[in-house]
């Protein structure tokens, strides 16, 4: 699922990077993502859901419509769905500047019945 979901922010942005950036690019225009979790669901001991987070990290702000459209690309093309979650947009200056950084962070979710991932 991770090789899948790179290939579909790749076409997005550029600047993609998993995990954590070590050495963030000049300008903060980039993507991140990651597994966040694994969470027991269903009412098998075997059910459980992984959790994947897309975190959009943009000087000043995040263009309108573009979460969406990362949202409707992923969906298209993978077996993710969006997490009952909120997209939640965090704030703080880049670096010691007064340049204003707006990160929207995107969840999804993979269900995963018996230790079978669903859709791979």
């Amino acid at each position: 699922m991770l090789d899948k979901l790179k290939e579909i922010l790749e076409a997005m942005d550029s600047n993609l990077y998993y995990g954590q950036v070590a050495k963030a690019p000049e300008k903060w225009n980039y993507t991140t993502f990651n597994r966040s979790t694994i969470s027991k669901a269903g009412k098998s001991k075997m059910d459980f859901c992984e959790y994947y987070e897309v975190h959009i990290v943009r000087e000043n702000y995040v263009p309108e419509g573009y979460v969406y459209e990362l949202i409707k690309r992923v969906l298209a093309g993978t077996r993710l769905r969006l997490a009952d979650k909120d997209i939640e947009f965090e704030y703080f200056l880049k670096g010691n500047t007064d340049l204003s950084v707006e990160v929207a962070t995107i969840t999804f979710s993979l269900p995963a019945k018996g230790c079978e991932v669903y859709g791979e």
